[in-house]
């Protein structure tokens, strides 16, 4: 039996992955000690349902749509963030081609 997402995630570094199908884990982007992390995209431009879990682990699903926006916002705010945000903002908006689904949910373990 596998584990969830979120309990796979204790093992795994720390940084901003994706869900891919039911079970992969994908790494997007490392977490390099910023003062950032997916609740800090909700926030800030009101994307997403984020969700708090245990061990915390911090999950945020997005629509293609919202990652579309997201982008379109970070490029014109770019200068008001830290560039490792940006740079984890246009990592996860790299993930909305092909065949993505609808909803896209992101996880960080840190």
């Amino acid at each position: 039996m596998s584990q969830d997402p979120e309990q796979r995630l204790t093992t795994c570094s720390e940084g901003i992955y994706v869900l891919c199908g039911d079970v992969n884990l994908i790494l997007v982007h490392p977490y390099q000690s910023g003062d950032w992390g997916l609740e800090d995209i909700h926030e800030s431009f009101g994307l997403g349902q984020l969700q708090l879990l245990e061990n915390e682990v911090t999950r945020l699903a997005m629509t293609r749509e919202e990652l579309h926006r997201l982008e379109v916002l970070i490029h014109a705010q770019s200068f008001d963030f830290d560039q490792d945000f940006v740079e984890l903002c246009l990592a996860m908006c790299s993930h909305t081609g092909g065949g993505a689904p609808q909803s896209i949910t992101f996880f960080a373990n840190f």
